[in-house]
């Protein structure tokens, strides 16, 4: 995705993102809790500390790019063809 979008977590726009989303994990066959361990690390993070015992840590996922995996994938492909494709 060349362009950066930003929406609020339950506007019409970020709720219609995450069907897709969720449409096309569960048409591939990708198992979320397998591949995020992936792709987070593979995102970039910004790591902040507030306290002695607090750090806030940002983790920046490109949907868009993980979309355009998703879509070129065919049914049931899987988790390991959607991180080949996406890593």
């Amino acid at each position: 995705m060349s362009e950066e979008h930003y929406f609020t977590e339950d506007s019409p726009e970020a709720l219609a993102v995450a069907a897709e989303f969720e449409h096309h994990l569960s048409r591939v066959g990708v198992a979320w809790g397998e591949a995020s361990g992936s792709i987070f690390e593979l995102a970039p993070t910004t790591e902040t500390v507030i306290s002695d015992e607090e750090i806030e840590l940002r983790v920046a996922l490109d949907i868009g790019a993980m979309l355009e995996v998703l879509q070129s994938l065919p049914d049931g492909a899987g988790t390991a063809a959607f991180l080949a494709g996406f890593g």
